[in-house]
């Protein structure tokens, strides 16, 4: 089998997915990204956050539904902020600063 390469960003759809488009502030919430993008915290399902520029996990405890998650490429040090994410299926953190699954 050939290697797994990571997902590909997933679109737009109406109250569900939320791909972060703009810079997406370490201070800034889940709640103003996702009514800026037209969706409820409440209502994503998955978010897109690669690239970001991020060194910590923003905090998600306002996306109750999410189920899939994508922080690669940031310079994110440790995911104890995700316990809070109990429905969450699939997480992709890639090239990232960690060095152990802690908090997981």
């Amino acid at each position: 089998m050939g290697r797994r390469q990571a997902p590909e960003k997933p679109a737009l759809c109406k109250s569900t997915h939320a791909v972060a488009e703009d810079s997406f502030q370490e201070s800034g919430e889940v709640e103003e990204a996702a009514l800026a993008l037209g969706v409820s915290p409440q209502d994503l399902v998955s978010l897109d956050l690669r690239m970001e520029e991020l060194s910590e996990v923003p905090h998600l405890q306002p996306a109750v539904n999410l189920r899939v998650l994508t922080l690669s490429v940031n310079g994110i040090g440790t995911l104890e902020p995700l316990q809070v994410c109990s429905v969450l299926e699939e997480l992709y953190v890639s090239q990232n600063k960690l060095k152990n699954l802690a908090g997981m």
